[in-house]
């Protein structure tokens, strides 16, 4: 997808957003980082959605603040 049409659909704002919602700085930035995925690669990142939020759901887990780990990686 090209610049042009990310800043119209406010993608940059989108990343924002989502990223308010990390429970880390890493994870913060690492949403600011994601980009659109097309094709199978879409497919697949949503499988990984679908299948965190049935986990979650199922076993009442709720996401908390962490130590930053890049230190670690």
């Amino acid at each position: 997808m090209d610049q042009r049409t990310l800043e119209l659909l406010e993608f940059p704002r989108v990343l924002q957003l989502i990223a308010a919602f990390a429970v880390s700085q890493s994870g913060g930035a690492a949403c600011l980082r994601l980009a659109p995925q097309e094709g199978r690669g879409l497919v697949d990142a949503m499988t990984l959605v679908r299948e965190a939020l049935e986990a979650t759901q199922r076993h009442s887990l709720a996401l908390e603040p962490f130590p930053e780990l890049e230190a670690v990686f």
